[in-house]
């Protein structure tokens, strides 16, 4: 798989990429795309699927969902679903401005990606940026919501042998202050560089339910980017020679977090919005848990404290060949199967929390 990497700066290059879909109703399976200059598969239409499909070690991101910024929003690829498909050891090497590993994501569904687009069952790991990038800017708008489901990330924003990258997200679910609302279930973020669910300044309404951040490097979650009514997004940036920022009067962020767990992780976890029957990390092993149907808000609503719990069978994650990732941790069904890691204990069921594989 691993091929000799030479700098070329050719990372986003069309004749670089492995396969590009700009029709629709396309549906391709069980296929190895490896080794492209740029991205794995790059889907520009609507109505496609990629079923049990393995992205490993390109150039670029892995699989990739975006049209034209020339295009209007209702051109933008739409209702696509990726299904059972592994992305890992990605990374955009191939570039001579001094980013290396800025762009490369396991999935990324971002910048003009219209509505309904859908990934289930899917793993993200080792990529050199993001498991799953959703990022908006100001200069293409909002994108459409984004569906994820019964999916991994880990020990993204590392390489395969463990060298620090990129930003190094789990699961990024926005940008530049922009509102847009995705929908995340059943999902596991551990081990990654940076956060396991980021809102990367989504002020949206970001659903989560039923997900589980585990040692992750900084917060497992960090989905209260803006606490207060009103908020200044005070970055400054370039988006190809026009300048944005600051942005002002940005509203408060509103998620809903629903039978989620937070364990071990780097440091406090941000939240505002509603939570239900979950449990956020807090430093020296405490945990901030909402019951009933509350708003939280890391900075004014914080909950009841609780002392450490233990509510998984096993913590002790075990990949021996990070090539076979896809085939060890899958079902026949090619449905995502952990074993006994982060699997909820006998007696921790009744409260529905975390994610269930």
């Amino acid at each position: 798989y691993r091929k000799q990497q030479v700098i070329t700066n050719e990372y986003n290059k069309s004749s670089n990429k492995g396969i590009i879909i700009r029709g629709s109703y396309y549906h391709i399976k069980g296929m190895t795309i490896t080794n492209c200059g740029s991205t794995g598969i790059h889907i520009y239409g609507s109505y496609n699927i990629v079923e049990n499909c393995i992205l490993a070690y390109n150039g670029n991101t892995g699989l990739s969902i975006s049209g034209s910024a020339s295009d209007s929003y209702d051109c933008w690829p739409s209702f696509n679903t990726i299904k059972n498909c592994t992305s890992y050891g990605n990374y955009d090497w191939n570039r001579n401005d001094g980013n290396q590993g800025e762009d490369a994501d396991g999935f990324a569904c971002k910048l003009t990606s219209g509505p309904g687009n859908v990934f289930d069952g899917c793993i993200a790991y080792n990529n050199s940026d993001d498991g799953w990038d959703l990022f908006t800017k100001q200069k293409t708008g909002k994108i459409g919501s984004v569906t994820i489901k019964n999916s991994l990330a880990f020990k993204n924003g590392y390489s395969i042998d463990g060298t620090e990258l990129k930003n190094g997200n789990g699961f990024k679910l926005g940008g530049r202050a922009i509102e847009v609302d995705h929908y995340v279930e059943n999902c596991i973020a551990f081990f990654n560089k940076a956060h396991g669910f980021d809102d990367n300044s989504n002020p949206g309404t970001i659903s989560l339910v039923n997900c589980t951040g585990f040692k992750n490097g900084s917060k497992n979650y960090a989905l209260g980017r803006f606490l207060e009514e009103n908020n200044t997004y005070t970055s400054t940036w370039y988006e190809g020679d026009t300048l944005f920022g600051p942005i002002c009067n940005v509203p408060k962020s509103h998620n809903s977090i629903t039978n989620c767990i937070s364990y071990l992780g780097g440091v406090n976890d941000t939240y505002s919005g509603i939570a239900e029957n979950t449990y956020f990390w807090k430093n020296s092993a405490k945990y901030i848990v909402f019951s009933l149907s509350t708003a939280c808000n890391s900075k004014y609503l914080i909950g009841k404290e609780a002392e450490s719990f233990m509510p998984f069978e096993s913590i002790q994650f075990i990949s021996n060949d990070i090539d076979s990732i896809h085939y060890d941790y899958r079902n026949e069904d090619n449905s995502i199967n952990l074993n006994s890691f982060l699997k909820i204990k006998a007696e921790y069921k009744e409260l529905g929390v975390g994610a269930v594989f």
